[in-house]
């Protein structure tokens, strides 16, 4: 009896001290969603998301905020010029912070501007600290796309259970542990997380696919008439003041170098309404060039778009970290998590 007694305060101690660890594992996930830009309307909202860490000090890392946009707190003399601009063209309101993120070894703030932004231009409105001993240090120079993304989405975050983040593979779903434990963050959609080029078996047999497979069939046969038929009003616009007006010998030697490509598809990441087919531009003896293109559903259709005639914050972070080489989960460390020298 005695020894069974034993047994159990030992089972039930080591069972306190397991929920114990998976509590200081556990970290609490935001997710900043992204509203895709579309020339001459409104945002789209979709179903993706960036998702970082929230900070294990919240409230000492707003304080901290709120001193540097008061100037109590001074910030290195290289760093004083960036710091009075940020106040300059935002004009902080240290009273109303948005938002906060953990972002591996750095810590973001997102306040509320005073004044209107420039439209068309990328949101500047976040503050980026690094934490030492107990201390919050402000880099005004730190910058960096995926801060732009969140500055944008800032006032509609919201907490995000780790288990309604998917993954498309057990590779994806390792890489995903990774970067949860370095606490970087990633594209979130609503098939899965965005965290490596690696193809998903059965993507070809999406619906999404099989449109975009059609399309570029189409495309691929110098049919250029009927290709228009896939594309948004938009995009079939420009396509037609670009390709419309020219022969056909001058349609092949523009498009003759492009049409040497393949495309193996990769992914078909859903942020509904907005599909974003990702693969690689195949040509044999040249190294594989990941790119992607929008597809926009409407209804019961599907159209491809080209939604603006610049470049996002978010395309040029999926250029930067996801189609670059290394892996992403080295290029985001290197960023946001660098090896102590």
């Amino acid at each position: 009896m005695k020894n069974n007694a034993i047994k159990i305060i030992l089972t039930a101690l080591a069972g306190c001290a397991c929920a114990l660890l998976n509590a200081e594992d556990s970290h609490a996930l935001r997710a900043f969603p992204i509203s895709f830009p579309a020339e001459g309307s409104a945002p789209i909202k979709t179903a993706a998301a960036v998702i970082a860490e929230a900070p294990e000090d919240a409230e000492g890392l707003v304080e901290a905020a709120k001193s540097a946009i008061s100037g109590k707190t001074p910030v290195d003399k290289n760093q004083m010029r960036r710091a009075a601009a940020f106040k300059k063209m935002v004009m902080p309101d240290a009273s109303k912070i948005l938002a906060t993120a953990k972002l591996g070894k750095y810590y973001a703030v997102f306040p509320t501007a005073g004044r209107q932004l420039p439209k068309g231009r990328p949101n500047i409105n976040f503050m980026v600290f690094e934490k030492s001993a107990d201390a919050y240090k402000w880099l005004p120079s730190f910058n960096d796309p995926l801060l732009q993304i969140m500055a944008d989405a800032a006032a509609n975050s919201s907490e995000i259970a780790r288990e309604n983040i998917k993954t498309f593979s057990e590779a994806d779903a390792k890489i995903l542990d990774e970067l949860l434990k370095k606490s970087l963050p990633f594209l979130k959609f609503a098939n899965g997380a965005f965290v490596s080029l690696e193809a998903v078996p059965g993507v070809d047999s999406l619906e999404v696919s099989k449109f975009y497979r059609n399309a570029q069939d189409i495309f691929y046969s110098w049919k250029i008439e009927e290709y228009g038929a896939f594309l948004t009003p938009r995009t079939k616009a420009a396509f037609d003041a670009q390709y419309g007006s020219m022969s056909e010998q001058d349609r092949k030697k523009a498009l003759g170098e492009y049409f040497s490509w393949g495309k193996k598809y990769l992914k078909a990441l859903d942020a509904s309404p907005i599909h974003v087919m990702i693969f690689n531009r195949t040509k044999p003896g040249n190294t594989p060039r990941p790119d992607f293109a929008y597809i926009l559903k409407a209804g019961p259709e599907f159209k491809i778009a080209v939604l603006t005639d610049s470049k996002t914050p978010l395309e040029a972070f999926m250029g930067k970290y996801i189609f670059a080489d290394p892996p992403y989960i080295e290029n985001i460390s290197k960023k946001f998590a660098p090896a102590q020298k």
